[in-house]
């Protein structure tokens, strides 16, 4: 049996813990290891593929308690603020000069 526990209160990417149980008479003979590799590789194949997303902003914390936050294509600072909200707005409404965002 698979099982995984997540908070979905985590910033992402959301970390996933996952773990193997099996009922006592069903306890693997052999090499435990070679047992459990195998177990995660199906675990991890029925998650699916993976999709990696590229960053496209670099956010550096400053020393006034404010959050900066710079355009990785045309280097541009796209925010400053102390209000997270304040600065995914100015991220998701950025017009790369570059193009690349």
């Amino acid at each position: 049996m698979y099982a995984y526990r997540f908070d979905l209160n985590e910033r992402e990417p959301v970390t996933a813990t996952a773990f193997l149980c099996y009922d006592k008479d069903e306890a693997p003979t052999g090499d435990y290891v070679k047992f459990l590799v195998k177990e995660l590789k199906r675990f991890l194949a029925e998650l699916g593929p993976i999709e990696s997303v590229e960053d496209k902003f670099r956010r550096q914390p400053l020393s006034d308690g404010t959050t900066m936050s710079l355009c990785y294509g045309c280097g541009e600072r796209v925010a400053q603020s102390e209000d997270i909200g304040e600065i995914e707005l100015a991220e998701s409404t950025h017009e790369c000069q570059l193009g690349l965002n």
